[in-house]
């Protein structure tokens, strides 16, 4: 799920003009012609297990007070923030929702989750699939789902996965209930997408009002839902250690109380009157190895990133988007790669924890892994639209083209396909403005189908505006299939893996700092030194493991942002042909009539404002866009996986299940 926030001008929202019949595919508004019915059933993949769902009495909503904050009942502010697993949450700010999301189909329900869930749907979970069309199939469920509402569930990692039926199942009392299915007509103040409206009062009283309709109340409670609470029994399932994912996995609930543990561990016994204990106090013998102060932590790893990015950055193709740009070398690059500010942080508060620390061989085992888990996390919550909007304009297509104009090798219509190309690279930055058309396209078309239009036929009218438009989109759909479209793609795609491949470079270097000082120790044995090699060598294996199922995972997430960024432009176009259509026609009109009367201009705006309120569906129809999407489908498929992620055990699964809690020296 989308982990930017981009929200198109209010205008947009207005042209009700697409309908589709691939739910996947985007998130636009849909017209009335394609009903989506309710579902009984919805699913969920999750990393928790039946006994922890059970403990918490069902699928609650993330934050405590979420139900006193407006903007938590929001469904695109929680359809784009995803799990909610963002920068705010490594700096300790909580994350608010009214929601849990599900899909209405179960293969988007499974995908790098251990538990899958069927559960028996009621209307508190909103399916706005008739307005706006969510990728995946995505339901919110307002207010969180009761325990007893799952009906079954497996675990997703047998060769053979089988449903096992939830015991506590209230089949009796949700088969029966009014209430059941999907709610396909939610309140229009919760899918309110213009983000300046999400934290107003009335988004979070038009749910209240919703949620305390008698027939809701009276099957699900008063709302918010009281959780009930299980007493324990043995037949839930419980957390199970789970095969990684593509060579690697997100620790479960068990490594991370496990590593909380451990820093609570730190603070309690190791700090007394402000002093540390011994294990971590400051070196008391001369060439003692410990981890180095915050300051010079935070210096020496960035030193060491660099040679490490530049290593990455050959390994994984990266180094590619500088071939052709004499400006920005790999060095450059990476201060690029490091614009998300959260990150830096992050590192700061980890260089608070673990500097100055005594390190010995097995606490070094700890170290690494808190670093490995740290990159991890980080790889997930990259804030990728500030790197690529940092990197693009260096390297981007647009700066190619500035090169060829100042050597006089380009023209107008090169330069505009060009920039359409980084446009939709900066989709996210459309709230500031960025749009771009092919203007000169638009007034030669507009201008063409007027000559022979008669004043007062709309029909004509109409069908003129619509030619005009779908000849430009042919245009559009020359220059998709083009080369120079593609590889626009392939610029974002390694500009993003930039991003990945700088915080990774960060984790080689801080793995580096703590093993070096431990490995050249006086008091170190040759086993030490040899147990030391191994942690090194297993952090960088699964450093690049997850770089690796980064990189397939972005591939998809690309193929998402790409399909939703040519609706929007699109959607911009056809408003902008429009205008140019309608301000052409009334300029070409008066100009025939020699001398107009003010009665005729006003029949003349009569006129437009009728035919603007014509149903426009036809202009752009599923049709349309599903071949538009297979072009952009076919530039995705074409991103070739890393070569280390082709060649080694990085990017297969491995052999045995291989765990992060296995670097942990003994």
């Amino acid at each position: 799920m989308r982990s930017f926030v981009a929200t198109a001008p209010l205008w947009l929202f207005a042209l009700s003009v697409i309908s589709s019949t691939d739910p996947g595919s985007s998130n636009y508004r849909q017209n009335g012609n394609s009903k989506v019915e309710s579902v009984r059933t919805v699913y969920r993949g999750d990393m928790r297990s039946p006994k922890e769902i059970r403990s918490e009495g069902g699928f609650q909503p993330q934050g405590s007070e979420w139900h006193d904050i407006s903007d938590a009942f929001a469904v695109d502010r929680h359809y784009l923030a995803g799990t909610g697993q963002s920068s705010e949450q490594e700096l300790g700010v909580e994350y608010h929702t009214a929601y849990v999301s599900f899909a209405r189909d179960q293969s988007h329900a499974v995908r790098h989750f251990d538990w899958f869930y069927e559960i028996h749907a009621t209307q508190n979970i909103l399916d706005p699939h008739n307005v706006h069309n969510y990728a995946d199939g995505e339901v919110f469920a307002l207010g969180g789902v009761r325990w007893s509402q799952v009906i079954r569930y497996q675990w997703y990692h047998d060769k053979n996965p089988v449903w096992i039926s939830n015991p506590e199942y209230d089949r009796h009392l949700w088969e029966k209930s009014p209430i059941q299915g999907t709610q396909t007509r939610a309140p229009e103040e919760l899918l309110d997408r213009e983000e300046t409206s999400w934290a107003k009062a009335e988004v979070r009283e038009a749910a209240r009002r919703y949620m305390n309709r008698p027939e809701m109340v009276a099957n699900l409670g008063q709302f918010p839902f009281k959780f009930k609470s299980y007493p324990p029994r043995d037949d839930i399932p419980g957390p199970k250690p789970a095969p990684l994912v593509g060579g690697y996995r997100e620790p479960g609930e068990f490594e991370r109380r496990e590593r909380a543990e451990f820093m609570d561990w730190l603070e309690k016994h190791c700090k007394v009157d402000s002093s540390f204990c011994e294990l971590h106090a400051q070196p008391k013998a001369e060439g003692e190895p410990a981890l180095p102060h915050e300051d010079d932590f935070l210096r020496l790893s960035d030193e060491l990133a660099s040679s490490e990015f530049e290593h990455l950055a050959i390994k994984y193709g990266v180094g590619k988007l500088i071939q052709r740009h004499e400006k920005v070398n790999l060095p450059q690059l990476r201060e690029l790669s490091k614009a998300d500010k959260a990150l830096s942080a992050s590192k700061t508060a980890r260089a608070s924890v673990w500097g100055a620390r005594i390190l010995s061989v097995p606490l070094l085992g700890l170290y690494v892994k808190d670093v490995v888990d740290v990159f991890f996390r980080d790889a997930n919550t990259l804030d990728r639209v500030a790197v690529v909007t940092s990197i693009i304009p260096f390297v981007g297509c647009g700066a190619e083209v500035v090169a060829n104009v100042n050597k006089g090798h380009t023209d107008l219509a090169d330069a505009t396909l060009c920039l359409v190309g980084d446009a939709l690279l900066l989709t996210p930055a459309w709230p500031l403005g960025v749009v771009v058309h092919f203007s000169r396209f638009f007034v030669d078309v507009v201008r063409g189908l007027l000559q022979s239009v008669e004043v007062w036929e709309r029909n004509e009218l109409m069908q003129r505006r619509n030619q005009g438009w779908l000849a430009y989109v042919e245009e559009v759909s020359r220059y998709l299939e083009s080369d120079m479209f593609g590889a626009n793609i392939h610029t974002q795609y390694m500009t993003e893996m930039a991003a990945v491949l700088g915080r990774a470079s960060e984790a080689r270097a801080e793995v580096l700092l703590g093993a070096t000082p431990l490995y050249k120790g006086k008091s170190a044995t040759k086993h030490q030194q040899k147990r030391i090699t191994i942690d090194v060598k297993d952090s960088n294996k699964l450093l690049d493991r997850i770089i690796c199922v980064d990189a397939s995972l972005t591939r998809e997430r690309l193929r998402r942002t790409f399909r939703t960024a040519l609706d929007l432009w699109l959607l911009n176009q056809f408003q902008h042909h429009k205008n140019s259509f309608y301000r052409e026609f009334r300029r070409q009109t008066l100009r025939k009539a020699g001398n107009p009367s003010g009665e005729m201009e006003e029949r003349i705006d009569e006129l437009i404002a009728l035919t603007r309120s014509e149903d426009i569906g036809a202009a752009l129809t599923p049709r349309l866009m599903d071949r538009l999407t297979r072009i952009v489908d076919g530039h995705i498929d074409n991103l070739e996986t890393p070569h280390p992620c082709r060649t080694s055990r990085a990017w297969k699964r491995p052999d045995k299940t291989f765990h992060s809690t296995e670097l942990v020296s003994a």
